[in-house]
């Protein structure tokens, strides 16, 4: 996956409101996603119980985590500069199965309403 160059990596930035990064694997199998820290804690929390079902259902089309890290940079004199925190997933789109249909599936529904238009006007 890593051979030391990050030339293998190809990296999209995204417009929405996680502003994450997101590096993939030069066969596309792979995705390291930046995440902010409270995802980093949530994940750790549910980390067994998520293990678990991915264990008894083998056929889930949910992204599987293949790792969560915490990457700290230091600058002169060992005074910590800044910690990243990622994760490791497959690719759900790298599949012999035809995808008809792709949804852009939300965690949370804060900040994330809109209005309904008047009708009859």
């Amino acid at each position: 996956m890593f051979n030391g160059n990050f030339r293998t990596f190809s990296e999209l930035t995204t417009s929405g409101k996680s502003g994450s990064f997101f590096y993939y694997t030069q066969d596309s199998r792979f995705v390291i996603k930046t995440i902010p820290k409270h995802e980093f804690k949530f994940m750790k929390s549910i980390l067994k119980n998520y293990h678990e079902y991915l264990i008894s259902n083998p056929q889930s089309l949910i992204s599987k985590v293949l790792g969560i890290h915490k990457v700290f940079f230091y600058r002169k004199k060992q005074k910590l500069k800044k910690k990243i925190y990622f994760c490791i997933m497959n690719n759900v789109f790298v599949t012999n199965k035809k995808v008809d249909l792709r949804y852009d599936l939300k965690g949370s529904t804060y900040g994330r309403r809109t209005i309904p238009k008047q009708t009859g006007i």
